[in-house]
């Protein structure tokens, strides 16, 4: 806002319009309007922006085939331990994806475990590692900056629940 208000500070002392009181005129309501437009639509993205929730549901509403918004709408709902919406979030993000996001799967995983469904989630966990084995090392995902360290505690800590006899050792190469 403050580049629109030096752009029409700039426009009404021009030597051009400084000689047409009527032109001069004009055009201050025009910017006054188009300022007061600006200033509530500025207002109404400040709402969306809220929170990560309001954002990411505002994108997916506006794009339901985004894996990135049901991906994007999922996280924040597990965070704030809305599971049963936050797993709905992910399965959708899954399936616009094609079921080949090891990061999805890996957060299904853990949105399973927190509801006490451990069988589903061993299962999501090991898929998750089928299709990014990368995601066995979370360390090295956040050195990477492929993960947030808050997320990749937590699936350690899932790593380390269910014991690595269900898939290769990470350390030694494998997943």
């Amino acid at each position: 806002m403050a580049g629109v208000a030096l752009m029409v500070g700039c426009l009404l002392d021009a030597a051009w319009l400084a000689d047409r009181p009527t032109a001069r005129r004009r055009t201050l309501i025009s910017t006054m309007v188009a300022i007061a437009l600006l200033y509530l639509t500025s207002t109404q993205r400040q709402k969306v922006r809220a929170s990560a929730i309001a954002l990411w549901e505002d994108s997916a509403s506006k794009n339901p085939a985004s894996v990135t918004a049901a991906t994007g709408l999922g996280e924040p709902l597990r965070e704030a331990g809305r599971l049963p919406e936050a797993e709905q979030a992910i399965r959708e993000a899954i399936r616009l994806g094609g079921g080949n996001r090891g990061d999805d799967w890996a957060t299904l995983a853990l949105i399973l475990d927190a509801q006490g469904q451990s069988t589903q989630a061993r299962a999501a966990l090991v898929k998750s590692l089928q299709i990014d084995p990368r995601l066995a090392d979370p360390a090295a995902r956040v050195k990477s900056l492929a993960m947030e360290r808050p997320i990749a505690e937590e699936l350690r800590k899932l790593l380390d629940k269910f014991a690595e006899r269900d898939w290769p050792d990470s350390k030694k190469g494998g997943y």
